[in-house]
């Protein structure tokens, strides 16, 4: 959204995405267990992914994803977004530091003990995999946009 309608809007739509995610869990985890929790989890990343206001189109899922998983766990959203920061300086693009910060989900949730979350953090990892199947193949094929100049692109070079 950055790139499209610019910085202002962007932050605006990511920080409406987040709260997408967060608010319908935090509500949820005041009223349920985790099971439910995963439930509204799982229900607000596929509602953002696959809406039915927008003709079952929808985003990719990502800062959905970061929302849900604030709410549920917040250590692992922290070191799940800082892979994906860290990915995005080194690499240049977004869709990687998308992919890093799902494949870091259920990485995270095995390491910090949250196993309840596994099963959901697995889904979005592949949800997140699959909306980014274009990005994907335009990484592989050398055609996919920087958001800016890799750090490593200096080194390919010598």
């Amino acid at each position: 959204m950055a790139r499209l309608c610019g910085f202002k809007y962007g932050v605006v739509v990511l920080v409406l995405d987040l709260l997408k995610g967060f608010l319908p869990v935090l509500m949820a985890s005041q009223h349920g267990g985790w099971f439910f929790v995963s439930l509204v989890m799982l229900a607000a990343v596929f509602g953002h992914a696959y809406s039915p206001f927008l003709e079952w189109r929808g985003g990719k899922a990502v800062a959905t994803s970061v929302g849900v998983f604030l709410g549920a766990s917040f250590w692992i959203t922290l070191f799940a977004a800082a892979a994906c920061i860290g990915a995005v300086l080194l690499s240049g693009f977004v869709s990687m530091g998308s992919l890093t910060f799902a494949v870091a989900l259920p990485v995270l949730t095995i390491l910090t003990g949250n196993l309840e979350f596994l099963p959901v953090a697995m889904i979005i990892m592949l949800l997140i995999f699959w909306k980014h199947r274009e990005n994907i193949q335009r990484l592989a094929s050398g055609e996919e946009k920087p958001w800016r100049k890799s750090k490593f692109k200096d080194l390919d070079n010598e």
